[in-house]
């Protein structure tokens, strides 16, 4: 999946779209995906240990998740990050039902299963 296919299908689940996308044709040890708030930038890492790109639906639950982020940062009023806690409640609310917009046009229910929320 390319950069404008990803931001497409994003802003399409979201209507948002006052952010930056980019994809990093790497392997992080460390993250799937990172928001950087002071740029609106939402990097995602496409491949996996194995150097093998991660499929599609893994990505779109990337940066669904970090797009939830930026929703929290940009459009919900007063709203401030907690010291020491990065997923609060309004969170979880935001990305499960960017998800289940998302199921009903690409996921299937195994990529939408608990235990695959990996955040």
């Amino acid at each position: 999946m390319d950069t404008e296919n990803l931001y497409r299908k994003l802003v399409e689940i979201s209507d948002v779209e006052d952010f930056v996308l980019e994809l990093k044709p790497i392997h992080s040890s460390a993250y799937w995906g990172r928001y950087y708030p002071d740029r609106k930038l939402i990097r995602l890492y496409l491949l996996d240990e194995n150097g093998e790109a991660y499929p599609e639906s893994i990505l779109l639950k990337e940066g669904l998740h970090e797009l939830t982020h930026h929703i929290q940062y940009y459009h919900i009023p007063f709203w401030k990050r907690l010291k020491g806690v990065m997923h609060d409640e309004m969170f979880w609310e935001i990305y499960r039902g960017m998800l289940g917009k998302a199921f009903n046009h690409t996921l299937t229910e195994d990529d939408l299963d608990e235990n695959s929320i990996y955040h």
